[in-house]
């Protein structure tokens, strides 16, 4: 009976590493493939940070990220959306959403789709700037999922 348990944790815990292995296998979203096809866009800029946003669709949501920068730096943003399995539109602005005055600073609007790998260069003295992407309703219920993987650097 002790053997026949064990063999049944053995082929449990054979299965759970299986079921893992091919969930990872399946991920949309490779983190050394986006970073590898975005680090060339850094340049001269010296690597400073990097964030994945992993995106679910559901329901139409604006997801932002506050990226803080050094007021005597100069900085580029690369953003990377090949994790993504459609366009969503991508705004940085100066200020939160909250925030009266609030004035868009740079938009992938006039991208086109094949456009997947995006730079915004923020002005000398800027503090901080805010990356909203608009998520829209997954209409047919598929569980879509994507990612956007942005890199910072400064020189």
């Amino acid at each position: 009976n002790m053997k026949k348990n064990l063999i049944l944790n053995i082929i449990a815990v054979l299965a759970l590493f299986t079921f893992s292995f091919v969930q990872k296998k399946i991920e949309p979203c490779n983190i050394v493939e986006l970073r590898k096809a975005s680090k060339p866009l850094l340049t001269p800029y010296n690597y400073d940070s990097q964030l994945l946003k992993r995106i679910t669709f559901k329901n139409p949501i604006t997801l932002e990220t506050e990226i803080p920068l050094s007021f005597f730096g100069e900085y580029r943003l690369v953003l990377n959306t090949d994790g993504m399995p459609v366009k969503v539109p991508i705004n940085i602005y100066n200020k939160e959403k909250q925030a009266k005055k609030r004035e868009l600073l740079w938009s992938n609007e006039s991208y086109s789709e094949t456009d997947k790998i995006m730079v915004y260069t923020p002005q000398a003295r800027t503090r901080r700037v805010f990356v909203d992407i608009e998520v829209p309703a997954d209409s047919l219920n598929q569980k879509t999922k994507g990612c956007i993987y942005m890199t910072l650097g400064y020189k």
